[in-house]
């Protein structure tokens, strides 16, 4: 909104409406920035990566997410939650993920070593009480947002059809069964919507793109339709080709829902962004929205990262504004406007079309 306009109002129906609209356009997607882990110096790498590129384009995405922290959630997260309630102010969305430590081992998500898993929703056990307590960080950050009027786009247990994290798990090639991963779901869901209050979630199902035969597919997973608001994709590619991911999007495509690329971003070099462009431009079916992943261990994967990418957003910026600065100076001059109206009407006409 401009300055001195009321933001309307956005609530959890009229941001799931907004994406359901994208998501139905060829011709127009949201874009999306993660800017990292809420354990890792969030205000720091929102300005790295979110406000350095406004900065230098004059634009920012209108997606911004955060992971509540990669070996754990973050023992403070309001930080993290200052960041996006700026952007959600703004008039921006927020996208949040975890990577929740295995709570049997207390590793990292990466560790494959799971127990019981049924002990898991059992009170009486040890590695319930340890999940609970992770529960419990994420719930008193998901609730500050809450407080705030935020709508989250909430991503747990992202990816567990890759083999890779203990959600999902492929530990000498065996894989979680279905119905354990769906009582997971579904019981964090209960937990975080009816125990602890949270209506302002949007709840994101985001599998991997099935890269390897003997990976699950997309909708192996699936909780059901109950459960999940949104569908989404992760995707790291050096070449973005459509006939890589199609079976994946397909297959989501079916469930009816609002299909976006929540983690996209290259393997190790820079991506050539106008792949990126065309992959869209070119896809069949419309993406609701697409978001970078953060840079990270000298991989360039943000937005600001991305020489070619600033270059295709801030070139056109630059030729629109001083278009519109120099047709308001001609008509000025044609209407013979005195110097003190026609220079404020230049700067105030370009002002608002940058706006």
């Amino acid at each position: 909104a401009a300055s001195g306009e009321e933001t309307p109002k956005r609530d959890r129906a009229n941001v799931r409406q907004l994406l359901t609209l994208y998501g139905n356009h060829p011709d127009r997607v949201l874009s999306g920035q993660n800017a990292g882990h809420a354990d890792n110096r969030p205000r720091f790498h929102y300005d790295r990566f979110v406000t350095a590129l406004g900065q230098a384009v004059g634009e920012v995405p209108a997606i911004v997410s955060f992971d509540y922290g990669y070996e754990g959630t973050a023992s403070s997260l309001h930080e993290a939650n200052a960041c996006l309630i700026e952007h959600w102010q703004a008039g921006g969305l927020v996208m949040i993920s975890m990577h929740p430590p295995n709570p049997w081992t207390r590793q990292g998500a990466h560790d494959l070593e799971v127990g019981q898993f049924d002990d898991l929703f059992h009170d009486q056990t040890a590695v319930h009480a340890v999940w609970m307590a992770e529960l419990q960080r994420v719930a008193r950050g998901l609730s500050e947002l809450r407080d705030a009027g935020v709508v989250v786009l909430w991503r747990p247990f992202h990816e567990m059809n890759g083999g890779w994290f203990w959600w999902g798990y492929r530990a000498q090639g065996k894989w979680l069964p279905v119905d354990h991963f769906r009582r997971l779901w579904q019981e964090t869901h209960r937990f975080l919507v009816q125990a602890q209050g949270l209506d302002n979630l949007l709840w994101v199902y985001s599998p991997s793109v099935r890269y390897e035969a003997d990976q699950k597919s997309p909708l192996h997973y699936y909780p059901g339709d109950d459960w999940v608001d949104v569908t989404a994709l992760d995707w790291y590619t050096d070449d973005p080709q459509w006939q890589t991911i199609q079976d994946s999007y397909r297959e989501l495509a079916r469930l009816d829902k609002p299909i976006g690329l929540a983690e996209f971003g290259s393997h190790s070099t820079i991506l050539d962004h106008r792949r990126v462009l065309d992959f869209l431009h070119q896809s069949p079916h419309p993406w609701a929205f697409f978001s970078y992943w953060h840079s990270w261990d000298g991989r360039p994967v943000a937005i600001i990262d991305q020489p070619q990418a600033i270059v295709l957003i801030a070139i056109p910026l630059l030729i629109q504004t001083y278009g519109i600065f120099f047709i308001a100076y001609f008509i000025a001059k044609r209407m013979r406007l005195k110097h003190e109206i026609a220079a404020p009407a230049c700067m105030i006409g370009t002002s608002n079309f940058f706006e």
